[in-house]
């Protein structure tokens, strides 16, 4: 039997088919991981390798100290993200490319702590919704963390590093007039050894341990007794009271639960026959209990805060009713002399 020739063309063209089409062999080269860290003492931690879009190629348990980290096999030519997780300790993410002779990629491990964050708001008892951001001043783009604070106000961030930071609130309409600033700076000192706490936020009623001993009297030496003090944080009368309290019959009132500061005492509720007397500041720290003393002038005869922060008479002054008074004696006295004479 004769035997066909073979089909030299038909058989490059398959080779030439099978060449573009056949899976490109990647090179594998080594990527070469150290870990370093700023307090000296080098951690354990999980170390991640990962394309860049998110599969995972090698998770190594490293032990820490100076012990060496195996190379892992990469493809040449191909972004891998490096991440690394360890207790205590912030990493910063790395990326790196092999060439065709492989990569070295190094980590550092910083000391790292949480920061717990307390909102304040006054008169606030539920802060559901409220969402804290935790960004970094030396690369404001993206927020380091973000979460959703529950009914307490406590958020707690972890793993935060040595840095300067702003805390951004986001606040749920519902807390938008509770006095609770929208960002506030905060520090982590460098090799941190405990967390850092901070409140966001003004004071309440019942957030402290400081007094101030409110005392009242009148022009003419007296107690006065009813008369409501109302306490604004700082030095002026803005916003809301944060604390009140009204005078017993000694012309005295403790209004306490402050936390250290600087506050304005304003009366604002006025017994009969006095006008306002003189706002005061006074600051207050722990264990120190701060004094204030009010003379209330004649005036108005009783009066309490209106909507726009004014007191609101409620009677009419002193002098007036000293004029009539004096008015009714004279006509009292003319009618009896009057009365005297027609009887002659």
């Amino acid at each position: 039997m004769q035997k066909k020739p073979t089909n030299i063309a038909a058989v490059a063209g398959l080779a030439l088919v099978a060449s573009v089409f056949a899976p490109t062999l990647a090179l594998a080269v080594p990527m070469n991981i150290t870990q370093t860290s700023d307090t000296g003492t080098n951690p354990a931690s999980t170390i991640t390798v990962a394309k860049e879009d998110g599969t995972v190629v090698k998770t190594i348990n490293y032990a820490g100290g100076t012990a060496t980290i195996d190379p892992v096999d990469v493809e040449a030519g191909t972004k891998y993200i490096v991440t690394a997780q360890a207790n205590g300790y912030a990493f910063t993410k790395k990326a790196g490319t092999p060439s065709e002779t492989g990569a070295n990629v190094s980590i550092t491990a910083k000391k790292a702590v949480s920061i717990n964050v307390q909102l304040k708001g006054n008169g606030v008892t539920d802060y559901t919704g409220a969402v804290v951001k935790l960004v970094d001043k030396s690369n404001p783009g993206t927020p380091k963390s973000t979460t959703t604070a529950g009914s307490s106000g406590l958020v707690k961030i972890d793993g935060v590093p040595a840095g300067n930071y702003t805390i951004q609130v986001e606040l749920p309409a519902n807390l938008a007039n509770s006095g609770i600033p929208t960002s506030q700076d905060v520090t982590v000192p460098e090799n941190p050894q405990q967390d850092v706490s901070v409140t966001v936020g003004g004071s309440t009623q019942a957030n402290g341990n400081c007094i101030i001993n409110v005392t009242a009297k009148g022009y003419d030496g007296n107690p006065v007794s009813g008369a409501q003090f109302s306490v604004y944080q700082g030095s002026s009368v803005s916003g809301n009271s944060v604390a009140s309290g009204t005078t017993g019959a000694d012309g005295t009132v403790a209004i306490n639960g402050l936390a250290a500061g600087t506050y304005t005492v304003r009366a604002t509720t006025v017994p009969s026959g006095y006008s306002e007397p003189s706002r005061q500041t006074v600051t207050v720290s722990d264990g120190q209990p701060a004094s204030a003393s009010f003379e209330f002038p004649a005036g108005t005869v009783g009066g309490s805060e209106s909507g726009n922060g004014q007191i609101t008479q409620t009677g009419v002054s002193a002098p007036i009713v000293a004029i009539v008074a004096g008015a009714v004696a004279v006509i009292a006295a003319i009618a009896v002399v009057v009365k005297k004479k027609l009887t002659k």
